[in-house]
């Protein structure tokens, strides 16, 4: 049984929109690109002059009939709605319904067989931006690029290594105010977690946290005498435990410091997670690799 397959051109047309139209492959193919063309705007059916087709951008060959509109979806995906037609989205104006649909199919595209297409249309486009770059110049960009990605490397070792403070690590200084207002002598195995956080915590605070001393500061007259809040953050599970079961003797004002002072700790290196993961997305990671791979095949062709 034969098997109907198309190949589809890929066509810009004069508004810079891509129009996909499909051609059914026979055994007479003897056709120019010119006529191309003309069966493709007169499959569009719009004939303003923005969207006469151009040139013929690419083409995608074997396409079977039920795959010809998740073509024009995933160029979708990659260039956008608007800038693409094709398949049952052919109409110069989408309808709402029609904008949803391809949007859900959108939202739940993971892979297509179509990606080497768009990887290649990434390779020449970068190949032809340096293209007539002199050899110093293409030198130059490339110890840019190498500075880019130790900077990279540099921000996702902290950010790897980061001491991760969780919503929950948050929550239990909530419990831990209220053992501090109604005391509990069955607090050992919680506490010893919480006070084990709040030391590895600290550790990593006055390591990697800009300004941790000066944060602190100001609660240390809290402390009496001053040097015991060092001595609570180095070793905070015999300072709670003896506050909490001993709740007649605390001190409220030593009690507010040390809550204090355990918040400054947690939520500074949160922020600092924060501030991580946030430099880590300004890096376009894979484009910076691309970039250099093109470079060495334009400087070095016979080694590659």
């Amino acid at each position: 049984m034969n098997i109907d397959t198309y190949t589809v051109y890929v066509i810009a047309l004069k508004n810079d929109m891509r129009y996909l139209y499909p051609k059914l492959v026979t055994s007479n193919d003897d056709f120019s690109v010119i006529d191309i063309m003309n069966e493709a705007q007169f499959a569009l059916q719009i004939y303003e002059e923005l969207y006469q087709p151009v040139r013929i951008i690419s083409t995608f060959t074997n396409v079977l009939s039920y795959n010809i509109n998740s073509l024009v979806i995933y160029n979708m995906h990659i260039y956008g709605i608007e800038l693409i037609r094709g398949g049952k989205y052919s109409s110069k104006y989408l309808s709402d319904a029609e904008k949803e649909e391809i949007s859900t199919h959108i939202k739940y595209f993971l892979e297509s067989p179509y990606e080497n297409y768009s990887r290649s249309e990434t390779y020449y486009k970068y190949k032809k931006e340096y293209s007539n770059h002199q050899a110093n110049d293409l030198l130059e960009e490339q110890m840019r690029l190498n500075k880019l990605i130790s900077s990279y490397d540099t921000i996702k070792f902290k950010y790897d290594t980061v001491n991760i403070i969780t919503k929950s690590d948050l929550d239990e200084i909530e419990w831990l105010k209220e053992m501090f207002e109604t005391p509990d002598k069955c607090v050992n195995h919680r506490l010893w977690k919480l006070s084990t956080k709040i030391k590895e915590a600290y550790i990593y605070f006055k390591a990697n946290i800009f300004g941790a001393d000066e944060k602190l500061i100001g609660y240390q007259k809290s402390f009496a005498p001053i040097e015991n809040m060092k001595k609570f953050l180095d070793e905070p599970f015999g300072y709670l435990f003896y506050i909490i079961t001993n709740g007649k003797n605390k001190e409220k004002e030593t009690v507010d410091a040390m809550i204090s002072v355990i918040e400054i700790v947690l939520y500074s290196i949160l922020n600092y997670t924060h501030e991580l993961e946030f430099e880590l997305k300004s890096f376009n990671n894979n484009e910076i690799l691309d970039r250099q791979y093109v470079i060495k095949t334009i400087l070095c062709p016979n080694i590659m």
